[in-house]
């Protein structure tokens, strides 16, 4: 930046104005919150690299820009690292509709602190693979289970959870006689208990505290999500 030059220079014995007083006022102001002027530009020019060169935080793997964030969690390269999801946590039915136990999948969530009001779009992909269950007394038996994967939404200075229909995902037990509420009858067992889950979503948030979260309620006794990719990208426009 350059130095700082008085707009106007009183000398011994001249009356002081109000306009020129506050001349110097406005210039003042300018100079020391550091207002860029065309001439700053021209002896100090700036490039995008300047600008837009980010910060990058190894604790939680994410890059802060100027104009926002990108974040996120990549499971892709490590096919052991699994995440496993079972309905036998359930305290009810397991595969009854009105029971629900929605379980956060591991690798696939974020928590992200937004400075100001932003428009956030998350993606995910993941691959699925739900086992078929077993006949023991008790449990869900063979129905064709539908396992419903969608994003949930917690807005901590609200104190609001929201689960995204739009997001919505399955993936179904493999064997069986229809019993559950979708219908997967027309694809063989392995199309149905293997599936690749896809959805891009944008949504308009507020300052402060959001965890993104893709989550299941499972409707197997056993089932794995193996790679995963989450991203989110955060513009501050």
């Amino acid at each position: 930046m350059s130095s700082y030059t008085r707009d106007y220079t009183y000398a011994n014995g001249t009356v002081l104005t109000a306009a020129n007083q506050s001349t110097n006022e406005e210039g003042a102001k300018k100079y020391f919150n550091q207002d860029i002027i065309q001439g700053d530009i021209l002896s100090e020019s700036l490039d995008f690299d300047d600008i837009e060169a980010g910060i990058y935080n190894p604790i939680n793997d994410s890059m802060k820009f100027m104009s926002g964030i990108i974040c996120g969690q990549n499971k892709t390269d490590y096919p052991l690292d699994a995440a496993y999801f079972t309905s036998t946590t359930k305290t009810a039915d397991q595969t009854s509709t009105t029971s629900t136990d929605y379980q956060d999948l591991h690798g696939a969530g974020e928590q992200i602190y937004l400075e100001e009001t932003a428009d956030v779009i998350i993606t995910f992909e993941g691959a699925f693979n739900a086992y078929t269950n077993s006949n023991a007394s008790g449990g869900p038996g063979n129905g064709l289970w539908e396992n419903k994967i969608l994003l949930r939404h917690t807005d901590y200075t609200a104190g609001t959870t929201s689960f995204l229909e739009s997001t919505r995902g399955y993936v179904f037990e493999g064997l069986g006689t229809l019993a559950g509420t979708l219908d997967p009858d027309g694809y063989d067992p392995t199309e149905r208990r293997y599936r690749q889950v896809m959805f891009t979503h944008r949504l308009s948030l507020s300052a402060g505290y959001h965890d993104l979260q893709v989550c299941i309620n499972p409707k197997v006794e056993t089932g794995k999500a193996t790679a995963r990719n989450l991203l989110i990208e955060v513009y501050y426009i």
